[in-house]
This record gives structure tokens, sequence and C-alpha cells, in this order.
């Protein structure tokens, strides 16, 4: 939000910088006709207005502003370039050429150098605010992923999306090691080690998640199913229950409710959490999961749950 209200008021100051005030006295007549061709949005008129105007600076800076809402950046840039060349403390052509820059994340570090400079020499209270709010966050933006604890989350859950585990794990525990208390990180590290048998470990995880936050969906279910695949059904069930008390509309936990009442033979009871689980808001994998249990179980639990489904309807 900071960003946007930041972009908003250099787009403002652009379009209503010679709207709002009067030229100096002694400004020549076709800079004035230029900036008023300008501020009423009469683009091709005040580039050609610009490029007789015989202040250089002011020249390649009105020729600029004007390329840019003409929708040519590149000739935009070259304009400011120019206009900071010859008048090395020009904070508006800095600011303006700083702003394209920042498009593209190759060139955010030529952006910071250029809003510093800028902050430097320009003379405006609010603008110099502006300047060093949004120097902070683009020196944000160009940090490398590993170097904090965010980046390197991200990092490791898009190697995670495109089967890179190795480098996932070792990227969530560096995330870990830069914010001990970034549970989506123990949590994320968990599932993977779980995936890969893992088991113990991706208990430890769950555990630590369900410690930094004790609410989080899916950290007790997935203790659970850890615990199961350690051949640990009792604790298993013990940790289904309590996500289901922490949260009674979990679809996944009164399914895998469900499957535990199923697997000791409660058809009834698994037929109650079934039956829950698919009237709530739910995805297909999950509906199909229930269909799939639902296939071995004794015939006139089918039925139930096909009455119960006509029901709904």
């Amino acid at each position: 939000m900071i960003a946007f209200l930041v972009i908003l008021l250099m787009i403002m100051s652009v379009q209503v910088a010679w709207a709002d005030e009067s030229p100096p006295p002694e400004q020549p007549l076709v800079a004035v006709e230029a900036e008023k061709a300008y501020a009423e949005k009469k683009y091709d008129e005040a580039l050609k207005l610009f490029k007789d105007a015989p202040n250089v600076a002011h020249r390649h800076y009105g020729i600029g502003l004007c390329y840019e809402m003409l929708s040519k950046p590149d000739k935009a840039e070259g304009e400011y370039k120019l206009a900071i060349e010859e008048d090395p403390v020009h904070y508006m052509a800095m600011e303006n050429l700083a702003a394209l820059y920042e498009r593209n994340p190759r060139t955010i570090p030529q952006a910071i150098k250029l809003y510093s400079r800028a902050l430097a020499v320009d003379p405006r209270p609010e603008w110099r605010t502006n300047l060093a709010v949004w120097i902070k966050m683009l020196k944000s933006r160009s940090r490398k992923p590993e170097t904090y604890a965010v980046g390197s989350f991200r990092k490791a859950t898009e190697a995670a999306e495109n089967g890179r585990i190795a480098e996932a794990l070792a990227m969530y525990t560096r995330s870990i090691s830069l914010d001990s208390d970034m549970y989506q990180a123990y949590f994320a590290r968990g599932r993977l080690r779980l995936d890969s048998g893992d088991v113990n470990r991706a208990i430890d995880d769950f555990m630590r998640v369900s410690e930094l936050s004790p609410k989080f969906r899916g950290a007790f279910v997935q203790l659970a199913l850890a615990w199961e695949q350690a051949g640990e059904d009792g604790k298993a069930l013990e940790y289904l229950q309590r996500a289901h008390e922490n949260d009674p509309k979990d679809a996944e936990a009164l399914y895998q409710l469900g499957r535990f009442q199923q697997k000791a033979g409660n058809f009834e009871a698994a037929l109650e959490h079934y039956s829950k689980a698919m009237t709530l808001h739910h995805k297909p994998r999950l509906k199909r999961l229930i269909l799939e249990q639902l296939s071995a179980a004794p015939r006139e639990i089918k039925k139930k749950i096909n009455r119960n489904q006509v029901r709904d309807r």
C-alpha cells in the first residue's frame, strides 16, 4: 500500500506540477506554452514546444515527460539522462528516471542510487519523506532471497513445486536459521520429510509448528499422519482429536477421523465424520478420498451415505 501511494504521488506530481505553479517571470514564452500544453494533456503539442525551450536541462526534462506520457519509456529515459548530465542536481529528472528503472528488477540498484541522489537535493518535505520510504522498500526488494527468511521460504517453495526436493529442504532450513519463529517453514519442511519417509524429523517439525502457532490449521493433522506412519495409531488419533477440537470445521481433520474410525471397524462413527466433512467447503480431492474410503465400507453403510447425499440436495 505504501508503494502504491508513493507511485500515485509521483504520477500526480508529474501531471500537476506546472498546472498549480506559475512559471518564473523570466521564463521564456515557449517554455510557458509547453508547460501549459502539458498540463492540459496535449502531449504531442507540448513535445514540439519543449524542443524549442532554451534551457537545455529543462528542455530534456520536459521532452522526457511527454515521451513517458506517450508510452515511449525508452525515449523518456534518454531525455532524463540528458537533463541530469546538463544539470546534476535536477532532482525531478532523477526521480522520474528512477521510477522507470524500478520497473525492471535488474535496474533496481540504479533506481535506488537515483532516488538517494534526489533525496539529497529535493527541497520538498513531503517528497523527502516519500523518497526515504521508497528507498528502504526498494533495498528490501533487491536483497538476494537467501539472505532473509521470507525470501528463503519462497525460494524453497518454488524448488519444491518443481521437484527439487533437496534444494527445497536446504532452503527451508535456511529460512528457519534466519528466523527461528518461521513456523511456515517448519510445516513445509515437515511435509517434505514425511513424504520422503523421514518420519522422526517430520514429527519434530510438526511439533515445533504446534508450539509456535497452536491454532495453525493442519499442524495437528500432519502430526497425526506422521505418528500413523511411525506405527503409533494411538498418538495419531489423539492428535486428530486435538485438530478437530482446535477447528471443528476442518474438513481434513474430519476426513482423517472418519478414516481412523473405519480402520478400527467403527463404520457408523466413520460415516458421521465423513458426512460432516462432505457438508463443509472442501476441495474435490477430499471428496474423492472420502468416496474411495466408502467403496470399502459394508453395503449398509453405503446405503446410508447415499441417502444422506440425496437428503442434502
